[in-house]
């Protein structure tokens, strides 16, 4: 079997110690590429094979990876949806650390809320007081993981554009996706339904094309759905540590 897998030069996002350990667990014919992309000149070439807007940067060494794949094979299997289907990303395990903040009684943190909203825009912990005033470990984690922050979508849009920030509005429009979880309340089904569902297969999927390179990802725009319900069958506990 050839595996091939790139990496750079920022080792906060070099990923091949772990893929060099994988291939070496299969014995794999393994195949590395340490990359430099000029993303400025990699875009028109992304817009042509995406087709659609693309707000993820992931879509850069997406695109690269099967160009060199293609160097040794011509049909590949691709890993992309292993972080949501079993606990790759770290918020999995900060939506659990930040309920250390429910031990802050209800009026302090109304306290420190008000506060927050009193600060200059750029004072610095602004943000940070916002999430720890939150009554909850969901409305919390959307607070620090959102692209948008509530005082900069408060800054720049009326009023009736701005959606609710809360957990029950959050609940209702993800339509169940958020599974009761006494360590993740957010849940692989969220990121199975969100985004190995929807908008993180296109990238996969379409990427490929570019270098006569089939990826199994093509594949899974229609096959996801019977793979994400076996997967979010596995309670909590299988796939993270210290449940």
């Amino acid at each position: 079997m050839k595996t091939s897998s790139i990496g750079f030069n920022e080792q906060a996002f070099n990923e091949l110690p772990y893929a060099r350990i994988t291939a070496e667990q299969y014995a794999t014919d393994h195949h590395e590429l340490v990359v430099h992309p000029e993303a400025v000149e990699l875009v028109p070439r992304l817009i042509h094979f995406l087709d659609e807007p693309f707000a993820d940067a992931s879509a850069i060494p997406t695109f690269l990876v099967p160009q060199f794949a293609a160097q040794h094979v011509k049909v590949s299997l691709s890993g992309d949806g292993g972080d949501e289907l079993f606990g790759g990303y770290t918020s999995y395990f900060a939506v659990d650390e930040r309920r250390k903040f429910d031990r802050i009684p209800r009026f302090v943190r109304r306290v420190l809320s008000l506060v927050a909203g009193e600060l200059p825009y750029a004072a610095r912990g602004k943000n940070y007081l916002r999430m720890a005033s939150r009554p909850n470990a969901l409305e919390r984690h959307f607070e620090k993981v959102a692209f948008s922050p509530y005082f900069l979508r408060e800054r720049i849009l009326n009023a009736d554009w701005r959606l609710p920030a809360d957990a029950a509005f959050v609940r209702r429009i993800f339509d169940g996706a958020i599974l009761d979880d006494c360590m993740d309340c957010l849940s692989r089904a969220m990121d199975s339904k969100c985004t190995v569902g929807g908008s993180g297969l296109r990238s996969p999927s379409r990427a490929p094309t570019s270098c006569r390179c089939c990826s199994s990802a093509t594949r899974r725009w229609r096959d996801s759905s019977i793979q994400l319900l076996s997967c979010s069958e596995l309670p909590g506990t299988d796939y993270m540590r210290g449940c």
